[in-house]
């Protein structure tokens, strides 16, 4: 008899335990067998002057281009402000989006631009089931699977070296493996000057490694993941310590490691693997571990690289022609 009120008890226990709670452990349950994602917002003011100076003996007139954020699915940019007033805003067979300004400076002047805008940005974190992983559709792999100026996927050491260290059947596991490899064998340097893959892997002892700074690591990794048949491309932008800061370079001092004190102009990667889409790799925000489909809101993307290229990685935010970019800053606050 005392076992049968026992059952009963437990049967009616059951019955009255609130059906959330039972719902709750199979979300759990099933959060926990599917992909997800989780977002967190932030939204800047950046205040951005740069300097131009003419050094010629002649009178400059030429249309300057000033990147402007883009906007994605993970990025919104309000223009506020644009001084000289720009002609029109214009965009790249990429999305890259820029102001367009026409200037005239005699020689020996110097030429203010000053623009203002708010960007929100949505970091994220995929909490990847591996198996829905997939290789890219054709279309896809075609253009970002190419060669370039700064990724010479014929290169055969490093064609050998992304055999030898990252291939595999899984995408992500070839993004994994690339990522740690280029990560545990770097040496850092500034460089501020923009070679390629070609120029970036260099001997090390007996192995190789990979010398100069984010853009090295970025053209690396590209290079090795196009050779793996995995798309990349590069992402140029700021990559911030806090939330609210200054960075600042004056382009006439060669201040080697101590310019990362005040500058945050970064490069990082992008990589193609469907049903995701498009997914950072960022290897030196946390040098213990790389960072994949793990993105801060401490970064700041303002554009893409993959078919069309601007230069350094440090200079693609102001682009003349004859004029001098001499100093550039940004302003980053709070914008909501």
């Amino acid at each position: 008899m005392g076992k049968r009120y026992l059952i009963i008890a437990v049967l009616l226990l059951a019955f009255l335990l609130p059906s959330s709670t039972i719902m709750r452990e199979r979300e759990e349950v099933g959060a926990l067998a599917e992909t997800r994602i989780e977002y967190y917002n932030y939204t800047y003011i950046v205040r951005e002057k740069a300097l131009l100076v003419n050094k010629l003996d002649r009178v400059v007139r030429e249309y300057v281009y000033v990147s402007i954020p883009r906007n994605t699915s993970k990025v919104y940019c309000k223009v506020l402000k644009v001084e000289p007033k720009p002609l029109r805003f214009e965009r790249d067979e990429e999305g890259n989006v820029f102001a367009l300004i026409f200037v005239e400076v005699e020689p020996g002047d110097e030429l203010w631009i000053n623009i203002t805008y708010t960007i929100k940005v949505s970091g994220y974190k995929i909490y990847f089931r591996k198996e829905d992983a997939l290789w890219p559709p054709l279309d896809i792999a075609r253009v970002y699977t190419d060669d370039s100026i700064y990724w010479n996927i014929d290169n055969e050491t490093l064609r050998n070296l992304a055999y030898k260290v990252a291939y595999s059947d899984d995408p992500l596991e070839t993004a994994e493996k690339i990522a740690k490899w280029v990560q545990d064998h770097l040496m850092y340097e500034i460089t501020r000057g923009r070679k390629g893959s070609d120029h970036a892997i260099v001997k090390k002892g007996l192995g190789l490694a990979v010398y100069g700074d984010c853009v090295e690591v970025a053209d690396t990794y590209v290079t090795m993941a196009r050779i793996l048949g995995l798309p990349a491309r590069t992402v140029f932008g700021f990559l911030l310590t806090t939330h609210e800061e200054k960075h600042w370079l004056n382009t006439s001092l060669r201040e080697g490691m101590n310019l990362l004190t005040h500058w945050g102009g970064h490069m990082w990667v992008q990589i193609h693997v469907p049903p995701w889409g498009w997914i950072d790799v960022e290897m030196l925000e946390d040098l213990s571990q790389p960072k994949i489909g793990d993105f801060t809101n401490f970064h700041v993307p303002f554009g893409v690289e993959g078919k069309t290229f601007y230069g350094s990685g440090l200079l693609e935010f102001i682009i003349p022609s004859y004029l001098e970019l001499e100093y550039i800053e940004l302003d980053f606050r709070r914008g909501d």
